[in-house]
């Protein structure tokens, strides 16, 4: 049976391409080695394969069509679509059996009805922490979103099962796939919104409190007003809900957390330390 073999959640904003150098050289180097320690603990545990859980941002899906939850099912894909300076198209294999076998599972035993799509061109809430996990991009990859963006938004509650159900999607599989899963976004930063490029320190310091806790329950009371705290984009705390959920509930371990005004984000990269049994 297939199985998880590492959970992880990092920050995913574009500015860690655009404004790169801007936020110093310190800042960058603990931001590289944090992202290049989770590219070696997901060779160290032997995955074929990344299934990522992030949000779109306007680029496959708009107000004519915005699902709550998708998942790629090609098999390959391409990106970024917004404007990263990678210099070139990327192209990456996909694992198109792994992921309809999830879509199946969702449907039938998950008691969830998500999307899939055959066609999307990915963007920074994907590409980033591939950028810097896993620079070759030669890991087949399953995407799947949520919806962090436009109202209303799935619970956090909600966000908890999908990651749930896909544990057990990816548990039921025949075959001997070795998956590693990242939940990308967050944490505090305010996009489009008075106030942009504020960084709520104090709401940052309550989320590495909470996931290295492994405060699940106390993550799921958070209220609406309370996630606003951290801006718009904390929204996308609901992804790394769904990576702690794969995992369990287990504790974060912290590989790093900065405030970067330049990247207008909290920045955070974790590991769950998390296998199936």
């Amino acid at each position: 049976m297939a199985k998880i073999v590492g959970v992880f959640a990092a920050g995913h904003a574009p500015n860690l391409i655009t404004t790169w150098e801007a936020a110093g050289e310190a800042v960058c180097t603990r931001t590289i080695e944090a992202f290049a320690e989770l590219g070696r603990r997901i060779a160290a545990a032997g995955a074929t394969t990344l299934l990522t859980i992030s949000n779109d941002h306007f680029n496959n899906f708009f107000l004519n069509n915005f699902p709550a939850y998708c998942i790629g099912v090609a098999d390959s894909w391409i990106g970024p679509e917004d404007d990263l300076r990678f210099g070139r198209e990327v192209s990456l294999p996909g694992n198109s059996t792994l992921a309809k076998h999830i879509v199946r599972h969702m449907y039938q035993q998950g008691g969830m009805d998500p999307a899939k799509s055959f066609h999307m061109k990915l963007d920074h809430g994907t590409f980033v922490p591939l950028r810097y996990t896993l620079p070759a991009f030669d890991l087949p990859l399953i995407p799947t979103f949520q919806n962090c963006i436009e109202p209303p938004l799935p619970t956090l509650a909600r966000s908890a099962h999908f990651g749930t159900e896909l544990r057990r999607a990816v548990e039921s599989f025949p075959g001997d796939d070795r998956v590693a899963v990242i939940g990308a976004g967050g944490m505090s930063h305010f996009i489009g919104v008075p106030g942009q490029g504020r960084i709520n320190r104090e709401f940052d310091r309550r989320w590495v409190r909470l996931f290295g806790e492994g405060s699940l329950s106390d993550l799921l009371a958070l209220s609406p007003a309370e996630v606003a705290e951290g801006g718009n984009g904390a929204e996308e705390i609901r992804n790394w809900i769904s990576a702690m959920a794969v995992a369990e509930g287990q504790p974060a371990e912290w590989l790093m957390y900065e405030a970067v005004p330049a990247w207008l984000i909290g920045m955070g990269v974790v590991d769950f330390h998390y296998a199936s049994r």
